[in-house]
């Protein structure tokens, strides 16, 4: 059996992972247009700073998948988990930083209300969902930033059930979105609400990669995808390459332009700007980090990560910016909002291209529908069930688990 995947970001080291444990015997290779694996995940340590270049903090109560990873790989004694103050997060609001409990609770009357507020019938946007659950003030000051922060979107095109899911399984199941949070269920306990890896994530890439017993062609790009007379073909300038299946794990923009008939799905870009200070501004807050709302134009900040402030070391934030001049954004951000005047000792600005699916409503049905018109090729990626790491990871487990199941 031949088997290629397309893409060396973490859906397709996952989904390679699984196949050659599902499939000892299989020729699997996989073929990635850089000269490196892992994707948006990537870490720099330059001795003073560590710095993420991509994803670099994640629930423990939202990320079963990877931490099933990180204990399969023997990682975790490079776990580090956050500070009980990185459970504070701000807004900007008002030209200055608020609190987001200070904000919440002159509405949280609307909260009470909730729980008596009818399911939803059609498929709403992220805002459509909590202005109809919470009132337009709530969707307005707490989801649209959130949305922003996350997605770098707009919660008043992109749909709830592609993003969001989360909320919509828990108004089904319970009525409300305040008795689904409330409802019991088993937790393993963690030493802090947020966690990352004492290495960096790119240590959960080198794990991976270490353990893979497949071909790995790098610096190839992909010029044709075809089926032919049961087989998939891939073209490259290199050479060509057959299978019986192809996992794709190719960008949304990437796949479609090698199969126009693909329902195009738009992405958002950003500059991820990594700051760091050896000695600790004495203006610097404590917390998680702050957001700020889409209706303040003037503003191309998205948001602010204080990553030491969440895991501790030497002084280290990061900035989400959407505009030109990223670096310039990123230090009036620094002034402006938190006071803070004196030039950093290194800063680093990383462009995210087309990094972020932008799924409106009814666009995840259609990708669904085309989806399973595909015979032997298989869809992995951040643009299916949710861009988080462990979403894409659980993306990766679950299409592996089906195929190795027909096969069977």
């Amino acid at each position: 059996m031949k088997i290629l995947i397309l893409g060396g970001g973490i859906s397709g080291l996952s989904a390679a992972r699984r196949l050659s444990q599902f499939y000892p015997r299989a020729e699997i290779t996989l073929l990635e247009k850089t000269n490196r694996l892992g994707g948006w995940i990537e870490s720099e340590d330059s001795g003073d700073f560590l710095f993420e270049k991509g994803p670099r903090t994640f629930s423990a109560a939202r990320s079963p998948t990877l931490l099933q990873w990180i204990s399969e790989l023997g990682l975790e004694r490079e776990l580090l988990f956050s500070n009980p103050s990185a459970s504070k997060r701000y807004l900007w609001h008002r030209n200055r930083l608020k609190s987001a409990g200070s904000l919440f609770w002159p509405h949280a009357w609307r909260l009470l209300l909730e729980p008596f507020v009818g399911k939803g019938k059609e498929e709403e946007t992220i805002h459509a969902f909590a202005t109809r659950r919470f009132g337009k003030k709530i969707a307005d000051l707490f989801f649209d930033p959130m949305t922003r922060g996350i997605y770098a979107g707009d919660c008043r095109t992109l749909s709830v059930k592609a993003c969001f899911p989360r909320f919509v399984e828990m108004e089904q199941r319970y009525g409300s979105l305040l008795l689904g949070m409330l409802a019991p269920r088993k937790k393993k306990k963690f030493p802090g609400s947020l966690f990352t890896l004492k290495r960096g994530m790119q240590s959960l890439v080198d794990a991976i990669v270490e353990k893979l017993p497949i071909e790995i062609v790098k610096d190839v790009e992909i010029e044709f995808l075809y089926q032919r007379w049961g087989r998939w073909k891939v073209e490259t300038k290199s050479g060509a390459f057959s299978a019986d299946a192809v996992f794709s794990a190719l960008p949304a923009h990437a796949l479609r332009e090698l199969l126009p008939e693909m329902p195009e799905i738009p992405s958002s870009s950003l500059d991820v700007v990594n700051i760091g200070f050896l000695q600790r501004p004495t203006a610097m807050k404590a917390g998680y980090g702050y957001l700020v709302p889409s209706t303040l134009k003037e503003e191309s900040l998205l948001g602010m990560i204080w990553d030491s402030e969440v895991f501790g070391g030497p002084c280290r934030m990061t900035a989400m910016v959407s505009g030109d001049s990223p670096k310039e954004i990123a230090l009036d951000a620094l002034r402006r909002h938190l006071g803070i005047h004196q030039a950093p000792d290194r800063l680093e600005v990383h462009p995210a291209n087309q990094a972020i699916p932008q799924l409106g409503v009814g666009l995840k049905e259609k990708l669904l529908d085309w989806e399973s018109s595909l015979e032997g090729l298989h869809l992995l990626g951040n643009y299916l069930d949710g861009a988080s790491v462990d979403q894409c990871m659980a993306r990766s487990e679950k299409v592996v688990k089906n195929y190795f199941q027909k096969k069977s």
